[in-house]
């Protein structure tokens, strides 16, 4: 097993076991609200950091290996157990305080959630999801969610935004390629995802002062992590806020250009009556300041 591998996530083991319950990929997908890409994605993750294969493929079928059947036995015991200790605690009283968020994919995991924490009252529950901007300023106008955060602004009268980040766009490329120049991105492959069109086209506008040529998509996934993976096999580049690239990927490159691209994240709430929670959550966010966090240093940046 690699021992750089972090233990797995339990999205992973949860994907894994309903992949198992479900019986196919696609059934699974769809129990767990998410798109078959993103479940295949996970279990491949969760076998790279178990250091073994947990599936076979027969065809369109799926079936486990010993490893596999071992660790579904395992799921199967620690979900059960799981269910009979919760059902057995004792009511909360008073019950924690819902609050709704709705937020695009890079900010919302890597920005939003870490800050959660400190800027919460502990009575308070998050409920985050992490839908396309469209979506996030759908379910703000029509109540699903008492709060959004999108990297741009909506127009709508229903709806005002509130500029609480600024993060910085960088194209990621494998490293073992060499980009002679930008003029070159135009023939590349670019691994797309859910928020990747606004993305992309801001950062050749921000970054190179030019709207994006015509490019082609090597493959759409729908998470940004998932793009990412993508481009450090070799499979083409991407746009991506730099903080969601880790620091620890050696296969991937970021492009140098003679502008640093930024982008605004706004909060969206609704015109009219917004909740004390999201008030509260957002002036936290706002006394921080609209600065934002980079993971992913230039050449350039490391000489200064």
């Amino acid at each position: 097993m690699d021992s750089s591998v972090p233990p797995a996530d339990d999205r992973y083991l949860r994907a894994f076991h309903a992949v198992c319950r479900a019986g196919t990929l696609s059934a699974a997908a769809t129990g767990l609200h998410r798109s078959q890409p993103t479940v295949s994605y996970q279990l491949r993750q969760l076998e790279r950091s178990l250091g073994t294969a947990l599936f076979e493929r027969r065809g369109r079928r799926l079936v486990l290996t010993p490893a596999g059947e071992a660790l579904r036995d395992f799921c199967d015991r620690f979900y059960a157990e799981y269910a009979r200790l919760r059902s057995g605690f004792p009511a909360a009283s008073p019950a924690p305080r819902p609050l709704r968020i709705a937020s695009v994919s890079g900010y919302g995991r890597y920005v939003l959630v870490p800050r959660l924490a400190e800027c919460l009252d502990a009575d308070v529950a998050p409920q985050v999801s992490f839908p396309p901007a469209t979506e996030v300023f759908a379910r703000v106008r029509d109540g699903a969610a008492d709060l959004g955060f999108a990297h741009y602004r909506s127009s709508s009268r229903e709806l005002r935004c509130v500029r609480v980040f600024s993060e910085r766009l960088v194209l990621v490329h494998p490293r073992r390629w060499r980009i002679a120049d930008a003029d070159a991105l135009g023939g590349l492959p670019f691994v797309t995802y859910d928020e990747s069109d606004a993305l992309v086209a801001q950062w050749f506008l921000g970054a190179l002062g030019r709207p994006p040529p015509k490019y082609r998509s090597a493959a759409h996934f729908e998470e940004i992590e998932e793009a990412l993976h993508w481009v450090a096999q070799g499979r083409g580049v991407t746009v991506v806020p730099d903080f969601c690239v880790p620091a620890d990927e050696r296969r991937v490159a970021v492009l140098e250009t003679p502008r640093t691209c930024t982008n605004a994240i706004h909060a969206v709430l609704p015109t009219g009556a917004v909740t004390a929670e999201a008030k509260r959550l957002l002036a936290a966010l706002k006394a921080g300041g609209p600065g934002r966090t980079g993971r992913v240093r230039s050449r350039r940046d490391r000489r200064t």
